[in-house]
């Protein structure tokens, strides 16, 4: 069910940047042939694995979206995020690092342990672009664009980010260097520490 080329990066789109238009999926895997793409879809909804959904109004275009059995993919993707994050620090990957990519490594490094209590709004600037990480219950949903007010913006480039989601740098260090800037409320910003420094000592006790 997806096991064929592209099928899991597909899941990956849409698991952690939710529902996409047909043309959000193009853009967002480039090497992919549209033919292919529509075929990929079509057997992934025959699985049970996706389904086509209408965004509501006043958006109301046609979407793709996971269904529960495609949820359950969540930890293969995270197991397959976490194996690849040494792979951020190959020049070649990070000469076309995409900018959502190591937030969508930081998603998969969450840990619902380190966000009790916290419900707040991450923004991340990379390169241009803004994503949004909502976390709230011991959940973190992943956002493309700034849809709500923030109340952590984090700016940052690519690779920075890359360092940090595979654990060559800490975000304290990226702060002290000035290579991470935050914006935002004392409590919020030591929320953004605790969830994304990876720091043992910033992690509450379990």
């Amino acid at each position: 069910m997806v096991g064929d080329r592209w099928a899991l990066l597909v899941v990956r789109e849409l698991l952690y940047l939710g529902p996409r238009r047909y043309r959000d999926l193009r853009a967002a895997l480039p090497g992919l042939a549209p033919n292919l793409l529509t075929r990929r879809l079509r057997e992934l909804e025959r699985a049970g694995v996706l389904a086509r959904a209408r965004l509501p109004d006043p958006a109301g275009v046609p979407v793709y979206r996971l269904t529960r059995r495609g949820r359950d993919l969540e930890p293969v993707l995270r197991a397959l995020l976490q194996w690849g994050r040494p792979l951020l620090e190959d020049p070649r990957t990070r000469d076309s690092l995409r900018p959502v990519l190591p937030v969508m490594a930081l998603r998969a490094l969450f840990r619902p342990e380190d966000a009790e209590g916290v419900e707040a709004v991450f923004e991340f600037r990379v390169e241009g672009q803004s994503f949004q990480a909502l976390v709230a219950g011991g959940h973190m949903e992943l956002l493309v664009g700034s849809q709500h007010a923030p109340d952590v913006v984090a700016t940052a480039e690519a690779a920075v980010l890359a360092d940090v989601a595979a654990g060559r740098a800490d975000a304290l260090d990226a702060l002290a260097a000035g290579s991470l800037r935050l914006e935002g409320e004392p409590d919020a910003l030591a929320s953004f520490v605790r969830l994304f420094a990876h720091n043992p000592e910033l992690r509450p006790s379990v």
